[in-house]
This record gives structure tokens, C-alpha cells and sequence, in this order.
């Protein structure tokens, strides 16, 4: 699957970019900034240490 990110750039995610990645156990693991694959909110994609607000996920192709 294909997600669009939008919201605050962190290390992981970055603004308006389209990331790969599939849905397990109510998150999304996505193939992110690092080149790695990582869990992140499927509702509020954001740091676990708080340091981002987040952003919200538009699919883009299932």
C-alpha cells in the first residue's frame, strides 16, 4: 500500500511524501526516512518521544 504523509517533518517523516507500507495489529508499518521499516499510529503518525505534533495519512493505492 501507498501513504501519503501530512503534517510536522521529524526524522522519520517528512511533509507531503509518499511512503510504502502495509497494516498490522492497528498500525501502519511504513518504510520511513531511515530506509527502515517502522511502526507508526495509523490516526497520529508521530515520534514516540512526543518531540512532533504528527500528521495524518491519506491512502494512496491499497
Amino acid at each position: 500500500m501507498k501513504l501519503q504523509y501530512i503534517g510536522d517533518d521529524f526524522d522519520g517523516l517528512t511533509n507531503d511524501t509518499i511512503y510504502e507500507a502495509y497494516e498490522e495489529d492497528g498500525f501502519y508499518y511504513v518504510i520511513d526516512n531511515s530506509g527502515e521499516e517502522c511502526p507508526y499510529s495509523m490516526f497520529n503518525p508521530a515520534p514516540f518521544d512526543g518531540s512532533s505534533e504528527g500528521g495524518v495519512w491519506f491512502i494512496i493505492e491499497e
